[in-house]
């Protein structure tokens, strides 16, 4: 990738794009599967594929890994979190890859809640208040929660799960809560959501947003401003569990009673 590009690392410590943006141009090189370019406000995203990726894998990496990138490029704010929508609106859930998000959106699911997003919730944040923007993803499940939802003992793959073609023209709906996972934190099938204070609050949501780069002083400080402005306006909270899905059941449990999504 080109000197002055932004270098963007998993929580392992792994590269997972280099970005960069120069004349209204943007391009985002994920390592061994393909360079995406686009402007600042077109509707098109052209991709180069890395030698030997196939276009199925490209599609797909568009859709997980580059689209909210892109999206936050272009003025949008957008969250690493899975997400489903309660009778009040959409609750999402913040976490580091493998740390339960996609089980628990799942978990839910399984309870009568539909299924928003998976990885990548895309905000917007107008004074009227903090809405979810519907997007279109599918579910993808490791193998552990695969089997413990009983389907099957490989990881599962849940298309259409987002539905995408019903949700064309959706207008925003309300983000009611927010839970930033921290998982291993609590014993064994022990359980518990706590309402942080924004001041708590503000870092351990940003540290789940999506960022295309931070060199552009004047975006990086319009990011800040919307994000505090979400954790003034929106609850949020730390969940708490420990390893394993035989306490998941609670997970659930405290999740419900928390957000009052029945109510």
């Amino acid at each position: 990738m080109a000197a002055g590009a932004e270098v963007w690392r998993d929580t392992g410590g792994a590269v997972f794009a280099y970005c960069r943006a120069e004349a209204g141009q943007y391009w985002m090189d994920l390592p061994g599967l393909a360079t995406f370019c686009f402007d600042g406000d077109g509707n098109q995203v052209a991709a180069s594929p890395s030698p030997g990726v196939a276009p199925d894998t490209v599609v797909e990496a568009y859709w997980h890994s580059a689209l909210p990138l892109v999206l936050q490029a272009r003025g949008a704010e957008v969250l690493h979190a899975s997400a489903v929508r309660t009778p009040r609106g959409v609750a999402a859930f913040c976490g580091a890859s493998g740390s339960g998000k996609s089980t628990i959106a799942y978990g839910l699911h399984r309870r009568g809640y539909g299924l928003w997003a998976d990885d990548a919730v895309a905000l917007d944040m107008s004074q009227a208040g903090i809405g979810a923007v519907p997007l279109a993803f599918d579910v993808r499940l490791r193998p552990a929660s695969a089997a413990f939802f009983g389907l099957g003992a490989e990881a599962a793959r849940l298309t259409g799960a987002g539905d995408s073609g019903g949700r064309v023209g959706w207008a925003p709906v309300p983000l009611v809560a927010v839970c930033v996972i921290d998982r291993g934190s609590r014993a064994f099938g022990d359980a518990a959501l706590t309402r942080l204070r924004p001041s708590t609050a503000f870092p351990a949501v940003l540290a789940h947003a999506f960022c295309f780069s931070l060199q552009d002083l004047g975006r990086k400080r319009l990011m800040l401003d919307r994000y505090l402005g979400l954790v003034a306006r929106v609850p949020v909270f730390e969940l708490g569990f420990g390893e394993g899905l035989a306490g998941l059941a609670a997970v659930l449990d405290a999740i419900e009673r928390a957000i009052g999504a029945g109510d």
